[in-house]
């Protein structure tokens, strides 16, 4: 049986907001964590890295875009448009690999057209084993 602080003490902390707080001094990565951070109900690590907002959440990561609105997945190469709702709701839920594959169809994510097969090959391959994770057939649509 647990003390009395003790039983206290994780009332307090199960009673605490999840702020998600990102205090920057760059002004954009702050105005679009605040248009996703207002709909998360989990935690999450956020850091900046090279001007990206790198956010974690059960050993997935992936980097939102400063000036657009687009996301990707730290073992994956190409860049995808989000939703703030639905991205948020993603990563609740969990589920952002497969948000990220519904949105490499959207009509406002980049297209996947390169003019050196080979070189996209090859640069997808690199992303996948810097993660350890085998190429699959996603990677070569």
């Amino acid at each position: 049986m647990t003390s009395k602080i003790m039983q206290m003490a994780l009332k307090q902390v199960a009673k605490q907001p999840i702020t998600n707080y990102f205090n920057h001094s760059n002004q954009n990565l702050r105005f679009v964590w605040g248009h996703i951070r207002p709909h998360l109900t989990v935690r999450v690590d956020i850091t900046e890295q090279k001007g990206m907002i790198r956010v974690e959440r059960n050993n997935t990561v992936i980097f939102i875009a400063q000036k657009k609105t687009m996301f990707r997945i730290k073992s994956r190469l190409d860049w995808v448009h989000y939703e703030p709702i639905d991205l948020a709701t993603n990563i609740n839920n969990d589920t952002i690999e497969h948000y990220y594959f519904t949105q490499l169809n959207d009509p406002n994510s980049y297209p996947n057209d390169w003019a050196r097969l080979q070189e996209e090959y090859d640069m997808k391959t690199y992303y996948a084993n810097r993660v350890g994770r085998q190429i699959d057939h996603i990677d070569n649509i």
